[in-house]
Protein backbone atom coordinates (compact mmCIF):
# COMPACT_ATOMS: atom_id res chain seq x y z
CA UNK A 1 0.00 0.00 0.00
CA UNK A 2 1.61 3.11 -1.01
CA UNK A 3 1.69 6.32 1.48
CA UNK A 4 2.46 9.46 0.16
CA UNK A 5 5.89 9.36 -1.20
CA UNK A 6 6.81 5.96 0.37
CA UNK A 7 6.12 2.16 0.32
CA UNK A 8 4.64 0.00 3.53
CA UNK A 9 3.84 -3.30 1.63
CA UNK A 10 4.19 -4.70 -1.40
CA UNK A 11 1.39 -6.64 -2.68
CA UNK A 12 -1.19 -6.27 -5.98
CA UNK A 13 -1.99 -3.08 -6.79
CA UNK A 14 -5.48 -1.69 -6.34
CA UNK A 15 -6.71 1.58 -8.30
CA UNK A 16 -8.86 3.99 -6.20
CA UNK A 17 -11.09 6.56 -7.72
CA UNK A 18 -10.65 10.11 -5.91
CA UNK A 19 -13.84 9.80 -3.96
CA UNK A 20 -12.48 7.18 -1.88
CA UNK A 21 -9.44 9.28 -0.87
CA UNK A 22 -10.97 9.71 2.17
CA UNK A 23 -11.14 5.49 2.92
CA UNK A 24 -7.47 5.33 1.38
CA UNK A 25 -6.15 7.74 4.04
CA UNK A 26 -7.99 6.69 7.35
CA UNK A 27 -6.99 2.94 6.24
CA UNK A 28 -3.22 3.60 6.26
CA UNK A 29 -3.52 6.00 9.74
CA UNK A 30 -4.83 3.08 11.03
CA UNK A 31 -2.49 0.61 9.34
CA UNK A 32 0.53 2.63 10.59
CA UNK A 33 -0.82 2.76 14.09
CA UNK A 34 -1.10 -0.88 14.23
CA UNK A 35 1.95 -2.51 12.48
CA UNK A 36 4.28 0.36 13.45
CA UNK A 37 7.33 -1.40 12.70
CA UNK A 38 5.90 -1.22 8.98
CA UNK A 39 6.17 2.56 9.28
CA UNK A 40 9.85 2.03 11.06
CA UNK A 41 11.51 -0.27 8.64
CA UNK A 42 12.39 2.85 7.41
CA UNK A 43 15.35 4.29 9.76
CA UNK A 44 14.69 8.24 8.54
CA UNK A 45 11.04 7.72 10.22
CA UNK A 46 12.30 5.64 13.21
CA UNK A 47 14.74 8.49 13.68
CA UNK A 48 12.10 11.24 13.68
CA UNK A 49 9.95 9.70 15.59
CA UNK A 50 12.48 8.88 18.68
CA UNK A 51 13.36 12.99 18.34
CA UNK A 52 9.63 13.71 18.46
CA UNK A 53 8.88 10.93 21.59
CA UNK A 54 11.84 12.62 23.57
CA UNK A 55 10.22 16.00 23.09
CA UNK A 56 7.24 14.54 24.67
CA UNK A 57 8.70 12.73 27.36
CA UNK A 58 10.84 16.18 28.14
CA UNK A 59 7.06 17.88 27.92
CA UNK A 60 5.99 15.51 30.32
CA UNK A 61 8.72 15.38 33.10
CA UNK A 62 8.25 19.23 32.95
CA UNK A 63 4.33 19.53 32.87
CA UNK A 64 3.73 16.95 35.12
CA UNK A 65 6.59 17.10 37.05
CA UNK A 66 8.23 13.52 37.40
CA UNK A 67 8.33 10.90 34.77
CA UNK A 68 6.38 8.54 36.86
CA UNK A 69 3.87 9.65 39.32
CA UNK A 70 0.47 8.83 40.93
CA UNK A 71 -1.80 11.43 41.41
CA UNK A 72 -5.77 12.10 41.70
CA UNK A 73 -7.53 12.20 38.59
CA UNK A 74 -8.55 15.24 39.33
CA UNK A 75 -4.94 16.69 39.15
CA UNK A 76 -4.12 14.79 35.95
CA UNK A 77 -6.96 15.89 34.25
CA UNK A 78 -5.91 19.58 35.35
CA UNK A 79 -2.26 18.96 33.58
CA UNK A 80 -3.21 16.68 30.34
CA UNK A 81 -4.97 19.50 28.45
CA UNK A 82 -1.47 21.74 28.90
CA UNK A 83 0.76 19.04 27.60
CA UNK A 84 -1.41 17.89 25.04
CA UNK A 85 -1.81 21.33 23.45
CA UNK A 86 2.12 21.35 23.40
CA UNK A 87 2.23 18.28 21.28
CA UNK A 88 -0.48 19.39 18.57
CA UNK A 89 1.25 22.60 18.64
CA UNK A 90 -1.74 24.68 20.42
CA UNK A 91 -4.56 22.59 19.02
CA UNK A 92 -6.92 20.94 21.92
CA UNK A 93 -7.34 18.11 19.89
CA UNK A 94 -7.29 14.79 22.37
CA UNK A 95 -7.11 16.24 25.50
CA UNK A 96 -6.79 13.67 28.02
CA UNK A 97 -10.46 11.66 26.78
CA UNK A 98 -8.79 8.33 28.16
CA UNK A 99 -9.02 9.64 31.96
CA UNK A 100 -12.95 10.32 31.39
CA UNK A 101 -13.38 6.89 32.76
CA UNK A 102 -10.76 7.01 35.35
CA UNK A 103 -11.72 7.83 39.03
CA UNK A 104 -9.47 7.63 42.34
CA UNK A 105 -5.68 7.76 41.79
CA UNK A 106 -4.40 7.16 38.37
CA UNK A 107 -0.56 6.58 37.38
CA UNK A 108 1.19 8.49 34.74
CA UNK A 109 4.31 7.14 33.27
CA UNK A 110 6.13 8.20 30.72
CA UNK A 111 9.47 6.62 28.90
CA UNK A 112 11.09 8.23 26.08
CA UNK A 113 11.16 5.36 23.64
CA UNK A 114 8.08 3.59 24.26
CA UNK A 115 5.84 6.62 25.48
CA UNK A 116 3.12 7.22 27.94
CA UNK A 117 1.61 4.78 29.93
CA UNK A 118 -1.20 5.30 31.59
CA UNK A 119 -2.61 3.14 34.86
CA UNK A 120 -6.45 3.98 35.60
CA UNK A 121 -6.21 2.12 39.40
CA UNK A 122 -3.35 2.20 40.23
CA UNK A 123 -4.40 2.31 44.19
CA UNK A 124 -5.77 -0.89 43.75
CA UNK A 125 -2.53 -2.19 42.06
CA UNK A 126 -0.68 -1.50 44.79
CA UNK A 127 -3.37 -2.64 47.90
CA UNK A 128 -2.85 -6.03 46.05
CA UNK A 129 1.12 -5.48 46.89
CA UNK A 130 -0.03 -4.61 50.27
CA UNK A 131 -2.41 -7.83 50.30
CA UNK A 132 0.50 -10.27 49.81
CA UNK A 133 2.50 -9.06 53.14
CA UNK A 134 2.05 -11.26 56.45
CA UNK A 135 0.16 -10.13 58.70
CA UNK A 136 -1.96 -7.78 56.99
CA UNK A 137 -4.78 -10.55 57.19
CA UNK A 138 -5.30 -13.58 57.80
CA UNK A 139 -3.09 -16.17 56.49
CA UNK A 140 -5.54 -17.07 53.87
CA UNK A 141 -6.09 -13.94 52.86
CA UNK A 142 -2.47 -13.60 51.99
CA UNK A 143 -1.86 -16.41 50.32
CA UNK A 144 -5.11 -15.83 47.80
CA UNK A 145 -3.44 -12.00 47.20
CA UNK A 146 0.09 -13.95 46.93
CA UNK A 147 -1.16 -15.86 44.10
CA UNK A 148 -2.94 -13.57 42.10
CA UNK A 149 -0.03 -11.55 41.83
CA UNK A 150 2.00 -14.57 40.49
CA UNK A 151 -1.26 -14.72 38.20
CA UNK A 152 -0.64 -10.82 36.94
CA UNK A 153 3.15 -11.66 36.12
CA UNK A 154 1.93 -14.64 33.98
CA UNK A 155 -1.11 -12.57 32.34
CA UNK A 156 -0.36 -11.32 29.31
CA UNK A 157 -3.06 -9.05 29.37
CA UNK A 158 -1.18 -7.50 31.91
CA UNK A 159 1.40 -5.54 30.80
CA UNK A 160 4.91 -4.97 32.30
CA UNK A 161 4.53 -1.20 32.51
CA UNK A 162 2.38 -1.67 35.57
CA UNK A 163 4.96 -3.31 37.48
CA UNK A 164 7.34 -0.85 36.16
CA UNK A 165 5.20 2.31 36.92
CA UNK A 166 3.84 0.81 40.69
CA UNK A 167 7.61 -0.04 41.42
CA UNK A 168 8.91 3.62 40.53
CA UNK A 169 5.95 4.60 42.65
CA UNK A 170 5.95 2.74 45.84
CA UNK A 171 9.27 0.86 44.83
CA UNK A 172 9.73 -0.84 48.94
CA UNK A 173 6.08 -2.17 48.90
CA UNK A 174 6.31 -3.45 45.61
CA UNK A 175 9.52 -5.45 46.22
CA UNK A 176 8.82 -6.66 49.70
CA UNK A 177 5.46 -8.36 48.28
CA UNK A 178 7.53 -10.33 45.32
CA UNK A 179 9.79 -11.42 47.94
CA UNK A 180 6.28 -12.73 49.81
CA UNK A 181 5.26 -14.28 47.10
CA UNK A 182 8.21 -15.32 45.32
CA UNK A 183 10.49 -18.61 47.16
CA UNK A 184 13.82 -16.27 46.79
CA UNK A 185 14.62 -15.04 49.29
CA UNK A 186 16.88 -11.34 48.88
CA UNK A 187 14.91 -10.37 46.22
CA UNK A 188 15.61 -6.84 44.93
CA UNK A 189 13.56 -4.82 42.35
CA UNK A 190 16.08 -2.71 41.09
CA UNK A 191 18.41 -5.45 40.53
CA UNK A 192 15.81 -8.70 39.47
CA UNK A 193 12.91 -6.26 38.79
CA UNK A 194 13.39 -6.36 34.60
CA UNK A 195 14.76 -10.03 34.65
CA UNK A 196 12.29 -11.01 36.43
CA UNK A 197 9.30 -9.20 34.08
CA UNK A 198 11.53 -10.64 30.77
CA UNK A 199 11.41 -14.16 31.88
CA UNK A 200 7.43 -13.80 33.54
CA UNK A 201 6.14 -11.83 30.01
CA UNK A 202 8.53 -12.74 27.44
CA UNK A 203 5.18 -11.65 25.14
CA UNK A 204 6.22 -7.73 26.22
CA UNK A 205 10.04 -8.21 24.84
CA UNK A 206 9.37 -10.70 21.80
CA UNK A 207 10.49 -8.01 19.76
CA UNK A 208 12.14 -5.01 20.07
CA UNK A 209 10.84 -1.52 21.63
CA UNK A 210 9.86 0.95 18.76
CA UNK A 211 8.76 4.47 19.22
CA UNK A 212 4.77 4.91 20.06
CA UNK A 213 4.56 7.93 17.93
CA UNK A 214 4.59 7.14 14.36
CA UNK A 215 5.50 9.64 11.98
CA UNK A 216 2.96 10.85 9.14
CA UNK A 217 2.97 12.96 6.19
CA UNK A 218 1.18 16.47 6.15
CA UNK A 219 -2.02 15.30 4.35
CA UNK A 220 -1.91 12.25 6.23
CA UNK A 221 -1.75 14.05 9.71
CA UNK A 222 -4.42 16.68 8.66
CA UNK A 223 -6.73 13.81 7.90
CA UNK A 224 -5.53 12.39 11.50
CA UNK A 225 -6.75 15.64 13.28
CA UNK A 226 -10.50 15.49 11.18
CA UNK A 227 -10.47 12.18 12.89
CA UNK A 228 -10.16 13.13 16.46
CA UNK A 229 -12.78 15.88 15.92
Amino acid sequence: MPLEEFWLFNGPMVALTPDLVEQAEVAAIRLAEAIPQAVFANPEYQKAAQASQLRQHESFVRIIGAASVAIPVEQAREKAPEWFRELSDGSDQGSGAFLDQAAGTVGLRSDPLTGMFFMPDVEGFLDLRRACLPGSGPSSRVKSAQRQLLGELRDSDVPAGSFRLAGEVEGSLVSEALVSALPRAGFDRHDQGEELLHRSKPHDFAAPPVPRTVPFSPRLVARRQQMNK
